[in-house]
């Protein structure tokens, strides 16, 4: 089986981040956590992976350290999972495309706050995901 890959992003392209090499937070937490909820959003817009495609966080050296991202390892020879691949490339705008708070609050905020998980989607999505988890791969 021949496997390429997509490379996403760590949360919707118009939404603060974790800063890599930031020194006032626990970055690589925040970015993990990010990733995790990116790939939730993904699957809530998208639909989950057909064969042959996974979502999974990717790290990635840099000079100011480790950073993780979102990715979809697809097979190239299933249409069905290329297809989705190339989907996602285009991600998200906003976590609200998805239904979602932000799952970590910056700035105005006093500094970054993390949204339990339990409180990512709004209340009226969550009622359609019943019983879904995101098996994230963190």
């Amino acid at each position: 089986m021949a496997t390429d890959r997509v490379e996403i992003g760590c949360t919707p392209c118009e939404e603060d981040c974790a800063q890599t090499g930031s020194k006032d937070y626990d970055y690589t937490k925040l970015n993990k956590i990010e990733c995790k909820a990116y790939i939730a959003a993904l699957r809530k817009v998208y639909g989950d992976e057909p064969e042959g495609a996974s979502l999974y966080t990717k790290s990635n050296p840099h000079d100011f350290g480790t950073y993780y991202e979102v990715a979809v390892r697809y097979d190239t020879n299933n249409e069905a999972a290329t297809t989705y691949a190339w989907k996602l490339e285009a991600g998200l705008a906003k976590w609200a495309d998805a239904g979602m708070h932000a799952p970590v609050l910056y700035g105005a905020h006093g500094g970054p706050v993390i949204t339990p998980e339990d409180q990512w989607f709004y209340a009226d999505t969550l009622k359609r995901l019943e019983g879904d988890k995101d098996g994230v791969q963190a």
